[in-house]
């Protein structure tokens, strides 16, 4: 065999190898579900922390549009303005169902009042993504739900100026299909991990707890902690449906006070775990409501 036959035996020897490396060889690249990124992409420091009414709060918005248009949504906004200080912007979808009846799920975008130092993952970036992940299943016509629901992104909740609650009491005053809304489900503060997770509903609305009870008994948790009960609380989103005389339920960590408003709020302390198994859960309430 002369040398330039012997060289080019080699080159074939190695590209054979190559093409024929088994799998176990082969470095995979790392797969990022879309709750990741989403996560990611909105408690990233271009975003300066989501505080309601800056320029990174409302990029988010945009993004937040951006990412529903890709699912097919016609994304409505409702522009606001509090205390003539600042415009805000409430973000919302309708999903068709068989039934005029809503169910509209909520969450708050806007992040810590004190700006970029703080991530505001669990506060309420877990809400956003959790919303985004029901909208994406909605999106496949296959998954068609029974009543129509309107999916909500509302803006400065955590804005105490005249009052909290700011976008979502907007939407409950101004929305013309107010009368049609039959339940509110608040996704707000719940994905913290190593916190455990309950599911509460309105005073009175003993159905939606019972249903919940017998959806964990027939779920797989894979050992995560989930409880349900009766609320007791007044601090988010429910409050402004509350007031309409709208039964609402929805999901909290067992203990939010040790981690928000503060730099230890953030992705690296997220479940999505958690997520997965509440959006697994709140699809299946709502086919039962």
């Amino acid at each position: 065999m002369n040398r330039i036959s012997a060289s080019l035996f080699v080159v074939v020897l190695l590209v054979s190898v190559a093409c024929n490396q088994s799998p176990i060889d082969i470095e995979e690249p790392t797969i990022v579900s879309d709750e990741e990124r989403w996560m990611a992409s909105i408690c990233s420091p271009t975003f300066m922390g989501r505080k309601a009414g800056t320029e990174g709060c409302d990029s988010v918005a945009v993004y937040l549009q951006r990412e529903l248009n890709l699912m097919g949504y016609s994304v409505i906004t409702q522009p606001f303005c509090l205390k003539n200080s600042m415009d805000l912007l409430n973000l919302y979808v309708e999903i068709q169902g068989d039934s005029d009846s809503l169910i509209v799920i909520g969450a708050h975008y806007d992040g810590a009042k004190s700006g970029k130092k703080y991530p505001a993952a669990d506060d309420n970036g877990s809400g956003v993504v959790t919303l985004l992940s029901l909208c994406k299943y909605y999106s496949d016509p296959a998954h068609k739900p029974h009543k129509t629901l309107l999916a909500g992104f509302w803006a400065a909740e955590e804005v105490t100026l005249g009052a909290a609650f700011n976008g979502s009491k907007y939407f409950v005053k101004n929305y013309s299909g107010i009368n049609r809304v039959q339940y509110y489900c608040n996704l707000d503060c719940f994905a913290r991990k190593e916190q455990g997770t309950f599911f509460y509903y309105s005073p009175g609305f003993v159905r939606a707890g019972e249903i919940m009870s017998e959806i964990m008994s027939m779920t797989d948790l894979h050992g995560l902690e989930f409880s349900v009960k009766e609320n007791e609380k007044r601090n988010s989103d429910y409050m402004s449906f509350y007031a309409a005389r709208i039964p609402y339920f929805g999901w909290n960590d067992y203990d939010t006070s040790g981690h928000i408003h503060s730099t230890d709020d953030n992705i690296v302390h997220i479940s999505f775990e958690q997520i997965s198994a509440v959006v697994d859960m709140t699809v299946k309430l709502i086919d039962r409501l």
